[in-house]
């Protein structure tokens, strides 16, 4: 009897041809370059509107403008104008570019895309670590700092650096093998992480859980113990300096968590949509990688795996689960829990957290099997570019601002002649710029929302915040009443930190004025408000 080939092997042997190979190769190449030169007209769109392009933008820069004068930003005295809900880490990283360059918005979106960048080089060097191919490395990177450009991440805010330390933290120990100097500078970085924003800490949770059942429960108990300490040590005279620092980053956050879990559900739906043909990969390459794959350069030197089919409770050297489950998959069910659990019912982040602390390990969970020349490469170079169109065609939103320019142009010439304007959070960072004094930056709202709480050492009694709320606000009422604003610029629709009868009783609208934020798709109508005469 004669054998013939069958269809599958012929098809498979088509895909492992030298000519197709190479076809492949050089379309994923131009592709790929293609989406750097994509993506890098993109982050410069943000770093050069000159513009806000998020409401609460310009907190940050007042939060940067204060410790430039040497003003502690979170005495009581400075709330609620100075309340910053995130963390310092990320001004005092921008703190010598604005003293040489001066304390813009383009400055603090320089270091939030340099830091995106450096976490999408991370992301590569990993996948390269794990044997995977340059090629299907960098368009791991690409993938990351695409949904990384999203939203909020990229601009004057503290997300872009915490994104670098937190992959930073949990890809060194896996580097270095978790010898102990990696598993300190590990620690380290997770404590700058909770510094700089204060969700990212989930760095220490994924590093010390994974050394506790999959190396060693000494190590693990270890990594979380020193943290915990030197995180204490550290927190000594934060404390002591900034007397509402925990009461801003961690007490108001925490007055302001949602819970709202059909909003989370459609953040899960719409991310595995936008990663649909990326997921495919798994279905696709994975059944066949086994037989095809090199080894990897980093699995000789795992630690061995521990015979036996049973939990080892009690031998404190041992890991707790005697097998090795992949770090970069443990890491993306940990991140995704705690998205599900904690963080994706908060309704003020839609589709960032997951793009911050799922994406970059899910892509070095799937790409980390692949190699330019296996057979299913082809299908995988397809579905790595389809996915990276699918993020620049229809999930980045266009950020070009200068077709509304004509409207910001308006506005800047509505409170150029103006000394004292009390300001919508919209106008903040142009106030800032122009070196007028702003009243109100956007995150001032969140102190005159934290809940009552018990007398705790972390911050100032509570008496003392709603007593410092009253003052505030009666010290605008007062300026209302007696019309020492040369104008009140406030935003439609939207909830302030004074009374708009005491407006309307003393001064005479004027107009409005929409304000477009296309990089962040908001758009704000903000009136315009001048003293009765």
């Amino acid at each position: 009897m004669s054998s013939h080939p069958k269809p599958t092997s012929s098809f498979k042997a088509a895909l492992n041809n030298k000519f197709t190979q190479r076809i492949s190769q050089y379309i994923f190449t131009f592709g790929l370059a293609y989406f750097v030169i994509w993506l890098s007209i993109y982050a410069i769109t943000i770093i050069t509107t000159p513009v806000p392009v998020e409401y609460r933008e310009g907190a940050i820069l007042l939060t940067t403008g204060y410790l430039l004068k040497g003003m502690n930003p979170y005495s009581l005295a400075n709330q609620p104008l100075s309340i910053n809900v995130y963390g310092f880490g990320y001004n005092l990283v921008v703190i010598p570019f604005a003293a040489l360059f001066g304390n813009t918005l383009a400055i603090h979106r320089i270091v939030s895309i340099i830091c995106l960048v450096l976490s999408g080089v991370i992301v590569g060097r990993w996948l390269i670590w794990r044997g995977t191919s340059t090629l299907f490395a960098l368009s791991g990177g690409l993938l990351v700092l695409a949904g990384l450009l999203f939203y909020t991440t990229p601009i004057a805010r503290p997300d872009a650096l915490g994104i670098f330390l937190f992959l930073t933290a949990i890809y060194l120990p896996e580097r270095y093998h978790y010898h102990r100097k990696s598993l300190i500078i590990s620690s380290v970085l997770s404590i700058l992480a909770f510094y700089t924003k204060p969700y990212f800490i989930l760095s220490l949770g994924i590093i010390a859980t994974y050394l506790f059942l999959f190396i060693s429960k000494k190590k693990g108990l270890l990594y979380l113990g020193v943290t915990i300490l030197l995180g204490l040590i550290i927190a000594i005279p934060v404390r002591l300096l900034f007397e509402c620092y925990f009461l801003d980053t961690i007490i108001n956050n925490i007055s302001l968590a949602g819970r709202n879990t059909h909003f989370m559900v459609m953040q899960l739906i719409f991310f595995t949509l936008a990663y649909l043909p990326f997921g495919l990969i798994v279905l696709i390459a994975y059944p066949n990688h086994s037989s095809e794959r090199n080894n990897p350069t980093h699995e000789s030197t795992y630690p061995p795996k521990t015979p036996g089919k049973h939990l080892m409770v009690w031998d404190i050297d041992k890991p707790f689960i005697p097998f090795l489950f992949d770090f970069s998959w443990f890491s993306f069910i940990i991140s995704t829990l705690a998205f599900i659990l904690i963080l994706g019912q908060h309704q003020n982040n839609y589709l960032t957290y997951m793009f911050q602390i799922m994406t970059p390990f899910g892509v070095v969970a799937i790409l980390q099997h692949l190699r330019s020349n296996n057979s299913f490469s082809v299908f995988a170079i397809a579905l790595v570019l389809i996915n990276l169109f699918i993020f620049c065609r229809w999930i980045l939103y266009p950020n070009d601002w200068r077709p509304y320019q004509a409207h910001w142009d308006r506005m800047e010439k509505a409170i150029k002649g103006s000394k004292k304007v009390l300001n919508s959070p919209a106008l903040a960072a142009v106030l800032l710029q122009m070196g007028k004094p702003i009243f109100d930056s956007g995150e001032s709202e969140f102190f005159y929302l934290t809940k009552p709480y018990p007398k705790t050492i972390i911050a100032p009694d509570f008496y003392l915040v709603k007593q410092r709320e009253i003052e505030y606000s009666a010290m605008i009422e007062k300026d209302i009443a007696s019309k020492k604003f040369d104008q009140i610029i406030i935003t439609e629709d939207k909830t302030t930190i004074f009374t708009r009868a005491n407006i309307m009783q003393n001064y005479i609208y004027q107009q409005t004025i929409p304000l477009d934020m296309p990089q962040t798709g908001q758009m704000w109508n903000v009136d315009v408000w001048i003293p009765k005469k």
